[in-house]
């Protein structure tokens, strides 16, 4: 295993992770339904912008669980799945000027921490160049997460994922979706501003219904 404390950026550290996917076992080690992540499986995140990002007052990190690389929960061909861990979508998309749900929703949580004043929800996807994003689980799954992945996977790569929030050194955390607040506050250790919010592409959920309920479970704005 690598000395992830001595990773100087988050190239170095990437590679140490990548090869420390490639050491696992052959288990299955993140399965859903008949089907199976390869254990060398690998995505990218980290700054959409890192200049943008390190001249911020207010540095804005996105955290979810993990990339949807695979699509639908499968549940009946096993087939195992890989990604290339080479292109980081988020911010190729963002810098393209493309967007999807997801995008503005993240869009949408920047903006509404910046200006918690505003009453309308800011789909203005500029914002983004200022932020960075990470997921938890560097290996990628399909539209559900499954906790019991999530939480191994955590445990497994506790220093690694603790290491990247040292090297990405945000002010402000966002948690997008259930469950990554109380696994964030196990390895923060600068006291950061942690809120927490539904994730953005969740169904049915408006762009309204997403700004004001982050806000308001936050105490960034009372009802």
């Amino acid at each position: 295993m690598c000395d992830v404390s001595k990773c100087n950026d988050l190239d170095e550290l990437f590679r140490c992770w990548r090869k420390a996917h490639c050491d696992e076992s052959e288990k299955e080690y993140k399965k859903y339904g008949d089907q199976f992540v390869s254990k060398v499986s690998f995505t990218i995140d980290g700054f959409i912008d890192e200049q943008a990002y390190r001249s911020q007052e207010k540095r804005i990190l996105l955290i979810a669980k993990e990339s949807n690389e695979f699509g639908k929960r499968p549940n009946e061909i096993q087939t195992k799945k890989c990604a290339t861990g080479i292109h980081f979508w988020l911010s190729k998309m963002v810098k393209d000027g493309k967007t999807n749900r997801f995008i503005n929703g993240l869009a949408i949580l920047c903006n509404g921490l910046i200006s918690p004043e505003s009453e309308e929800p800011c789909i203005d996807t500029n914002v983004l160049n200022n932020a960075a994003f990470m997921n938890i689980n560097k290996r990628a799954g399909f539209s559900r997460s499954d906790p019991e992945t999530i939480n191994g996977y955590f445990c497994h790569y506790m220093e690694y994922i603790r290491r990247e929030f040292q090297l990405i050194d945000p002010t402000h955390i966002i948690c997008c979706g259930k469950g990554i607040k109380e696994l964030v506050e196990k390895i923060c250790v600068n006291n950061q501003n942690i809120y927490e919010s539904k994730h953005p592409s969740m169904r049915f959920l408006s762009r309204k219904k997403l700004l004001k309920d982050f806000l308001t479970s936050n105490g960034l704005k009372t009802e």
